[in-house]
């Protein structure tokens, strides 16, 4: 075999290597990312829970309590670079005419991100980076005595929950507050 020919086989077999196991969770890692955020309904906060309707499900509760499933689909750890805090949800009110005002946030980090100069992220302060790993992780971002108190604390009307994990956003979840009963 030739020396050409040998050289070519080898990089042929280096940009196997490399593409799926370095290019492809270092550079596109955010398109296997999925985060779904989990509401559940808690008692803690009060007896006196409200009645309400949580993403199409009807629940009565004195507070919701918020954790996020991050599900990376790539069979290897993806490399995600963002800003801020690891977690974070935004509860926001839709007024009459349509526009949202934030009511309510919390944020949560993650001690396992690259910060600062270190970071593939860019080297800014605020700026992180983190190894998501293969599967579904749950992250617990507002339980227990930070849950989102409902009971005495929101208005009737209608909410909008948004949340993202590592700068990745999640499909709003609607809720609505003190919801008249449906069907019989």
């Amino acid at each position: 075999m030739s020396r050409r020919r040998v050289l070519l086989v080898a990089a042929v077999l280096a940009a196997l290597v490399l593409l799926p196991g370095w290019a492809i969770p270092n550079v596109i890692g955010g398109a296997f990312v999925r985060v779904t955020p989990v509401v559940t309904p808690s008692d803690a906060g009060g007896p006196a829970g409200v009645d309400l309707v949580v993403g199409g499900d009807r629940v009565r509760a004195a507070s919701l309590e918020i954790s996020l499933d991050v599900a990376n689909a790539y069979p290897l750890p993806v490399v995600l670079g963002y800003r801020g805090p690891a977690f974070r949800a935004v509860l926001s009110r839709r007024g009459a005419d349509g526009r949202l005002t934030e009511v309510w946030s919390a944020t949560a980090d993650d001690a396992g991100p690259q910060e600062g100069s270190d970071s593939p992220a860019g080297g800014r302060p605020d700026a992180y980076a983190v190894a998501v790993p293969p599967g579904t992780t749950r992250w617990p971002l507002a339980v227990g005595a930070t849950a989102l108190p409902v009971a005495g604390r929101l208005a009737p009307g209608v909410y909008q929950l948004r949340t993202w994990a590592y700068g990745v956003p999640a499909e709003p979840v609607p809720l609505d507050v003190d919801a008249p009963p449906t069907g019989p």
